[in-house]
C-alpha cells in the first residue's frame, strides 16, 4: 500500500446482508466507500458499519466482520 492507502477486508456477510428489497451488495459497498473518500481507516469501517446497520434495520444477521489496514506516513 502507498502512504495513506487503505485496504478493507470484510466477510461475505456484508454484501449478503438482507435488506427490505435487496442485499447490501458490492455496488452499495462501493457507493459508501466513494462517499467516504480518503480518510482514516477507522472512519471507513464506521461508514460501512453505519450504512450496513441502516440497510439491515431490525433484521438479524450474522457473519459480519470488517477490518481495514492503512499505510501510515513514514
Amino acid at each position: 500500500l502507498a502512504e495513506g492507502e487503505t485496504c478493507l477486508f470484510y466477510t461475505d456477510g456484508v454484501p449478503e446482508a438482507p435488506g427490505r428489497h435487496a442485499r447490501f451488495g458490492d455496488d452499495r459497498m462501493r457507493e459508501v466507500l466513494e462517499a467516504t473518500g480518503a480518510c482514516h481507516a477507522s472512519a471507513q469501517v464506521e461508514s460501512v458499519a453505519v450504512a450496513l446497520s441502516a440497510h439491515l434495520r431490525d433484521r438479524a444477521h450474522d457473519d459480519i466482520a470488517i477490518l481495514a489496514i492503512q499505510a501510515s506516513p513514514r
